[in-house]
Protein backbone atom coordinates (compact mmCIF):
# COMPACT_ATOMS: atom_id res chain seq x y z
CA UNK A 1 0.00 0.00 0.00
CA UNK A 2 1.30 3.41 -0.85
CA UNK A 3 -1.25 5.46 1.09
CA UNK A 4 -1.24 5.53 4.84
CA UNK A 5 -4.54 4.19 6.15
CA UNK A 6 -4.69 6.83 8.89
CA UNK A 7 -5.47 9.39 6.17
CA UNK A 8 -8.61 7.46 5.25
CA UNK A 9 -10.12 6.07 8.44
CA UNK A 10 -11.15 8.52 11.10
CA UNK A 11 -11.42 7.49 14.71
CA UNK A 12 -15.01 8.77 14.81
CA UNK A 13 -16.07 6.57 11.89
CA UNK A 14 -14.36 3.56 13.49
CA UNK A 15 -16.07 4.21 16.82
CA UNK A 16 -19.41 4.72 15.07
CA UNK A 17 -19.07 1.41 13.21
CA UNK A 18 -18.26 -0.44 16.45
CA UNK A 19 -21.27 1.21 18.11
CA UNK A 20 -23.52 0.05 15.27
CA UNK A 21 -22.18 -3.49 15.64
CA UNK A 22 -22.84 -3.37 19.39
CA UNK A 23 -26.42 -2.13 18.88
CA UNK A 24 -27.05 -4.79 16.23
CA UNK A 25 -25.84 -7.54 18.57
CA UNK A 26 -27.91 -6.22 21.46
CA UNK A 27 -31.01 -6.92 19.38
CA UNK A 28 -30.65 -10.66 19.00
CA UNK A 29 -26.97 -11.48 19.42
CA UNK A 30 -25.72 -13.96 21.98
CA UNK A 31 -24.53 -12.65 25.33
CA UNK A 32 -21.01 -13.75 24.36
CA UNK A 33 -21.03 -11.69 21.16
CA UNK A 34 -22.50 -8.70 23.01
CA UNK A 35 -19.66 -9.07 25.53
CA UNK A 36 -17.12 -9.15 22.72
CA UNK A 37 -18.59 -5.98 21.22
CA UNK A 38 -18.51 -4.36 24.67
CA UNK A 39 -14.80 -5.13 25.01
CA UNK A 40 -14.21 -3.69 21.53
CA UNK A 41 -16.00 -0.45 22.36
CA UNK A 42 -14.20 -0.16 25.67
CA UNK A 43 -10.84 -0.60 23.97
CA UNK A 44 -11.73 1.80 21.16
CA UNK A 45 -12.43 4.48 23.77
CA UNK A 46 -8.95 3.89 25.24
CA UNK A 47 -7.01 3.62 21.96
CA UNK A 48 -7.75 6.25 19.34
CA UNK A 49 -5.23 5.05 16.74
CA UNK A 50 -7.25 2.97 14.26
CA UNK A 51 -4.12 1.88 12.39
CA UNK A 52 -3.19 -0.36 15.34
CA UNK A 53 -6.12 -2.60 14.44
CA UNK A 54 -5.33 -2.98 10.73
CA UNK A 55 -2.81 -5.78 11.30
CA UNK A 56 -4.02 -8.86 13.18
CA UNK A 57 -0.83 -9.34 15.23
CA UNK A 58 -0.63 -5.69 16.28
CA UNK A 59 -4.30 -5.69 17.21
CA UNK A 60 -3.77 -8.84 19.29
CA UNK A 61 -0.92 -7.18 21.21
CA UNK A 62 -3.01 -4.08 21.90
CA UNK A 63 -5.96 -6.16 23.12
CA UNK A 64 -3.70 -8.27 25.34
CA UNK A 65 -2.01 -5.16 26.76
CA UNK A 66 -5.36 -3.62 27.77
CA UNK A 67 -7.15 -6.84 28.78
CA UNK A 68 -4.52 -9.21 30.21
CA UNK A 69 -7.18 -11.05 32.24
CA UNK A 70 -9.28 -12.04 29.22
CA UNK A 71 -9.29 -15.71 28.19
CA UNK A 72 -7.66 -16.78 24.93
CA UNK A 73 -10.88 -17.30 22.95
CA UNK A 74 -12.27 -13.90 23.93
CA UNK A 75 -8.90 -12.34 23.08
CA UNK A 76 -9.11 -13.86 19.59
CA UNK A 77 -12.71 -12.72 19.10
CA UNK A 78 -12.10 -9.14 20.25
CA UNK A 79 -9.00 -8.95 18.05
CA UNK A 80 -10.88 -10.33 15.07
CA UNK A 81 -13.83 -7.94 15.47
CA UNK A 82 -11.58 -4.87 15.78
CA UNK A 83 -9.45 -6.00 12.84
CA UNK A 84 -12.45 -6.82 10.66
CA UNK A 85 -14.13 -3.46 11.26
CA UNK A 86 -10.89 -1.52 10.69
CA UNK A 87 -9.94 -3.36 7.49
CA UNK A 88 -13.49 -3.11 6.16
CA UNK A 89 -13.49 0.65 6.68
CA UNK A 90 -10.05 0.91 5.08
CA UNK A 91 -11.26 -1.03 2.05
CA UNK A 92 -14.30 1.22 1.66
CA UNK A 93 -12.13 4.33 1.98
CA UNK A 94 -9.73 3.13 -0.70
CA UNK A 95 -12.26 2.00 -3.32
CA UNK A 96 -12.16 4.00 -6.50
CA UNK A 97 -15.29 5.83 -7.63
CA UNK A 98 -15.62 3.44 -10.58
CA UNK A 99 -15.64 0.39 -8.31
CA UNK A 100 -18.10 2.05 -5.92
CA UNK A 101 -20.46 2.73 -8.83
CA UNK A 102 -20.11 -0.84 -10.10
CA UNK A 103 -20.94 -2.25 -6.66
CA UNK A 104 -23.91 0.09 -6.32
CA UNK A 105 -25.21 -0.99 -9.74
CA UNK A 106 -24.91 -4.66 -8.73
CA UNK A 107 -26.76 -3.95 -5.50
CA UNK A 108 -29.61 -2.28 -7.40
CA UNK A 109 -29.92 -5.25 -9.80
CA UNK A 110 -30.13 -7.81 -7.00
CA UNK A 111 -33.54 -9.30 -6.48
CA UNK A 112 -34.91 -9.52 -2.96
CA UNK A 113 -34.02 -12.66 -1.08
CA UNK A 114 -36.98 -14.96 -0.51
CA UNK A 115 -36.91 -17.57 2.19
CA UNK A 116 -38.96 -20.71 1.82
CA UNK A 117 -40.08 -22.76 4.79
CA UNK A 118 -38.54 -26.18 5.26
CA UNK A 119 -41.13 -28.96 5.61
Amino acid sequence: MTDTPSNHISYEIFLNELSKEFEYLQNGGTSYRVGTATFCLELAHKVSDVTLFLEQETAKKVVLMHFPYVDTERLKDVTKMLNTVATSLELKANLSDEIKELLLARKRKRKPLKLTPIS
